[in-house]
């Protein structure tokens, strides 16, 4: 039973390896968003997109990184997503938090 575990750990590391190298070449990332926490969780990927530290982030710090223009849209689609299991598939932009510079994305979701 103790080989089953460490081949079990040892597949969750290569996969893990596999998806940030995989987030890395593809200069993409991965969040979920907890709404009964209000807390989302992101990836390597998904933090090197925003220019932010740590796996867990507040929605509301969050919602702070789009460019202001774009935070009607951007409500409107979580709503919609929620309520109508509508996509959200958006492009807006966003300032990098470490940089500073505004880049542009395209965002997929599903629930």
């Amino acid at each position: 039973m103790l080989l089953k575990g460490k081949k079990a750990e040892t597949s969750m590391v290569l996969s893990k390896a596999r998806l940030i190298r995989g987030e890395s070449v593809s200069k993409t990332g991965n969040w979920e968003l907890h709404l009964d926490s209000g807390l989302m969780l992101g990836s390597e990927g998904a933090q090197k997109l925003y220019g932010i530290m740590g796996e867990h982030w507040s929605y509301d710090a969050i919602k702070t990184i789009p460019l202001p223009e774009y935070r009607t849209k951007l409500d409107s689609a979580v709503l919609q997503l929620i309520e109508q299991n509508i996509p959200y598939d958006l492009e807006f932009k966003i300032k990098h938090q470490l940089t500073g510079r505004n880049f542009g994305y395209t965002f997929y979701c599903r629930v």
